[in-house]
């Protein structure tokens, strides 16, 4: 009876939680800048205090198993006004989850989610994300690209 009861409340307490996570929001790019930068955007409402932690969903194609780099350029812009950018790696994910590689035809397919950065807001208001994808990889197919904000739970 008591591993019942201790089993049923191992099971409501993980159902309480809710991973810590908040979704906000996301950027879906479904073309690599080049020559031209293709901006996509997003405008969320944060608090002063909120962590928003960047996750990467990502799925590719390319010939170059090694070699590859793939990276997000990220602006953020307070009520318009420029508060920084960065460069994300979408390769470099910490954890990584759902991720799965397959060859075929000479070409790697690889899909996954993951934690990239994240950025401590520091005044209340409405913030404005742009993203790009970029590459050194110019054969690579960009099949999935989602750039994804969540709040972390105070």
């Amino acid at each position: 009876m008591k591993q019942i009861i201790l089993f049923l409340i191992l099971i409501l307490s993980l159902a309480s939680c809710s991973g810590g996570l908040e979704n906000l929001g996301s950027i879906s790019i479904k073309n690599v800048s080049s020559d031209t930068i293709i901006l996509r955007e997003t405008t969320i409402e944060l608090q002063e205090g909120d962590v928003v932690e960047l996750w990467n969903d990502m799925s590719i194609e390319t010939k170059q198993k090694d070699k590859v780099h793939v990276f997000y350029g990220l602006e953020h812009y307070l009520e318009g006004k420029s508060r920084g950018g960065m460069k994300l790696d979408a390769l470099k994910t910490n954890p990584t989850i759902l991720e799965s590689k397959e060859s075929a035809r000479g070409r790697l397919v690889w899909s996954f989610q993951g934690k990239m950065a994240h950025i401590d807001i520091l005044e209340s208001g409405k913030y404005t994300f742009k993203a790009a994808v970029f590459t050194s990889d110019k054969e690579l197919i960009l099949n999935r690209a989602s750039l994804i904000f969540k709040r972390r739970n105070k």
